[in-house]
């Protein structure tokens, strides 16, 4: 399932390069819309469902400032 999300950030993010015309954007933007919300929902569900370790992320966060 990873692998498919992050095929869609990537189409995301080369989906609307900073040199496409207008229109062809505004024409483009409701699919590119469709693929980021496909790709980013199910982070954002994980994180309101699951939720966020606090200890482990402190013990990680403290554990990488030691290796620096």
């Amino acid at each position: 399932m990873f692998s498919l999300v992050n095929k869609l950030l990537l189409r995301r993010l080369a989906g609307s390069p900073p040199y496409v015309s207008p229109p062809l954007e505004s024409h483009l933007f409701p699919f590119i819309a469709a693929a980021s919300a496909l790709a980013e929902l199910p982070l954002q569900l994980w994180l309101i469902v699951v939720g966020v370790n606090d200890r482990r992320w402190k013990e990680q966060a403290s554990a990488s400032l030691r290796d620096m």
